[in-house]
């Protein structure tokens, strides 16, 4: 209980301190007085409406995660499903991942899903929702590529051919792999050996119910309709980020193409820091550059879109915890 509590916290350490490195290196040449007002003269009535187009993308993978779940024999009303991926969102915003395992804690409660279960249809979703990030990049290089592959040659390959040319880079590099496969091997798979030699019956029983969760993506009801849920989110998450261009004067002019970069490397930026918090800023305001946009509009954009998004989680999550035992106690 001890080892978990200690990786939470240097978790919560690791990536919270990348995200305000990140947003400490997004603010550190923009005046504060210029981001003022960029963020005063921006249309809020864009932002809210983005927002919208959002929470409809929350519930859209809420009818998702319930057509995963019902070839495994579970119900799940909708509006738990719902309340239990804002909760998720929610979570998420302190520690990395740990939404993933509240929204099944709920929906165990609740609507009597066992965890393991659960679990295994939420790893479906994150594969899924890998493939549509490879599809929205495939199609930024293809639609792109030559402001895309100019920032990657400039900002990305140069420095790092420059770097790979001093004698220190690769003694460095080998000594971090090392490092990293040795801490990966005692903290994780050692750890995981000794569960399973101290604990092989529940192991087993956890295994199942994950491998069912995984498999049930082979049985689904409606195949064309869990691909049309799937393509409505990540729709969704774009016209969210485009419709954001309109709150800013000029920039809705970029057209749906900038918006679709924009949105690519933005996502990036939400996987690698919790909640995105400074790397989502970054990544929208140095690609929005590749167009022409300027260093305090693009970040002011970035951080009122990221903080719309933080807000919209907060609130609705926090709402969904208050809500659900009402909701269910009505039911019973």
């Amino acid at each position: 209980m001890a080892a978990n509590r200690l990786k939470s916290v240097l978790k919560i350490l690791l990536f919270g301190g990348l995200g305000i490195f990140l947003a400490w290196f997004s603010l550190r040449n923009v005046p504060f007085e210029e981001l003022k007002m960029h963020a005063a003269k921006a249309d809020y009535f864009y932002v809210v409406l983005a927002m919208l187009v959002g929470l409809l993308s929350h519930l859209l993978r809420a009818l998702r995660w319930n057509q995963l779940l019902q070839p495994l024999g579970y119900k799940v009303r909708t509006a738990n499903a719902f309340a239990a991926i804002l909760v998720g969102y929610l979570f998420n915003l302190v520690v990395p991942r740990s939404g993933e395992v509240a929204r099944c804690g709920i929906v165990q409660n609740y609507d009597k899903v066992p965890v393991q279960t659960s679990v295994g249809t939420v790893v479906v979703e994150r594969i899924i929702d890998l493939v549509f990030l490879a599809l929205a990049f495939a199609l930024t290089f293809v639609l792109e590529f030559d402001r895309i592959y100019g920032y990657a040659r400039t900002s990305i390959l140069a420095p790092v051919a420059d770097m790979a040319g001093r004698p220190w880079f690769w003694p460095v590099m080998i000594a971090v792999m090392l490092g990293g496969m040795a801490g990966f091997y005692f903290l994780f798979i050692r750890k995981k050996q000794k569960q399973a030699e101290e604990k092989s019956g529940g192991l087993r029983k956890f295994i199942d119910g994950f491998l069912d969760g995984l498999k049930s993506i082979r049985h689904l009801q409606r195949p064309f309709l869990f691909i049309a849920y799937s393509a409505g989110i990540w729709l969704c998450y774009y016209v969210m980020l485009y419709i954001g261009f309109f709150a800013f004067e000029g920039m809705g002019d970029l057209g749906p193409g900038a918006a679709l970069a924009v949105f690519s490397f933005g996502t990036i930026g939400m996987i690698v820091t919790p909640g995105g918090i400074g790397a989502y800023p970054v990544l929208l305001g140095e690609t929005l550059a590749q167009y022409g946009v300027n260093t305090a509009e693009g970040v002011s954009f970035g951080w009122i879109i990221w903080g719309a998004q933080t807000l919209l989680f907060i609130i609705t999550g926090t709402i969904s915890l208050v809500i659900l035992p009402i909701i269910n106690t009505r039911k019973s």
